[in-house]
């Protein structure tokens, strides 16, 4: 949600203890926020650690991270995977986004990798349903794919930018949601597609066993109703429309695709 350099660093940086300078974020993803540390890496453990984030030079809030993940870059930098230590620091860190970087024109959570093995090939090749069929049924175990979609209009694109960051980096409630709503539907992809100031969500679930499209239409709609009384409560962020099934075009206006396979934090 904020602007990138050319080096594919944001204006987002941290100040950690045992770094002599601040790691700038590279992205933020499912697992947390990755920033990238460049020549030799001191010891890193795995504990709780006060930490102040900035954007450029401007303190934005000091909170308590702990790094989850170091992995080695080709031109022998790292990145750090870092996530806050606890719930009151994520709504500290979300809070400063929303308050602070409310002129964004990008997104953190754009492009960032899959950090899980590729699924076997019986999951990929399962069977794909659109969204006007009736009924699915499937062996146990078998697995089959099918989504549902739904549209979230925002004030401006700046909040439709934050919410679409949200949404990425809040993945494994959302599938935790899915799981509780209908053990027999799983939530494998949040794909998001940018398009001014509205943000046009696909659910894709795998199936276990048998759903009908009952099922998986309410599952979907109380996500949907879920995310937007999570953003209205927690942020105080306005949905100015919100719509369930594929989207109709309401203008031509610069469009932002991106897709995030399954991945969740630790």
């Amino acid at each position: 949600m904020l602007p990138t350099f050319d080096a594919g660093e944001t204006r987002i940086a941290v100040a950690f203890p045992s770094f002599a300078v601040r790691l700038p974020l590279v992205r933020l993803d499912r697992q947390g926020l990755v920033f990238r540390a460049r020549g030799a890496m001191p010891p890193v453990c795995g504990l709780p650690r006060s930490a102040t984030l900035y954007l450029d030079d401007e303190p934005l809030c000091t909170l308590r991270l702990v790094i989850r993940e170091v992995e080695p870059c080709d031109d022998g930098a790292h990145d750090l995977t870092m996530q806050p230590s606890a719930a009151s620091g994520d709504a500290l860190l979300w809070h400063a986004l929303r308050t602070r970087c409310r002129h964004a024109d990008a997104l953190l959570a754009q492009r960032a990798p899959d950090r899980r093995a590729a699924a076997p090939a019986h999951r990929n090749d399962a069977a794909k349903r659109d969204e006007s069929g009736a009924q699915y049924t499937a062996k146990a175990g078998a697995g089959m794919r099918v989504t549902r979609s739904a549209a979230f209009r925002l004030a401006d694109r700046g909040d439709a930018l934050f919410f679409a960051d949200w949404l990425e980096y809040h993945f494994d409630e959302l599938r935790a949601l899915a799981q509780g709503l209908s053990p027999r539907l799983h939530l494998n992809e949040l794909e998001r597609h940018l398009t001014g100031d509205e943000v046009d969500v696909r659910f894709v679930y795998d199936i276990d066993g048998h759903a009908d499209r009952r099922m998986l239409t309410d599952c979907a709609r109380q996500t949907c109703d879920w995310i937007a009384t999570e953003v209205r409560r927690r942020f105080d962020l306005p949905i100015a429309e919100q719509r369930f099934g594929a989207r109709k075009p309401r203008r031509a206006v610069r469009s932002t695709r991106f897709r995030r396979s399954n991945s969740g934090r630790t």
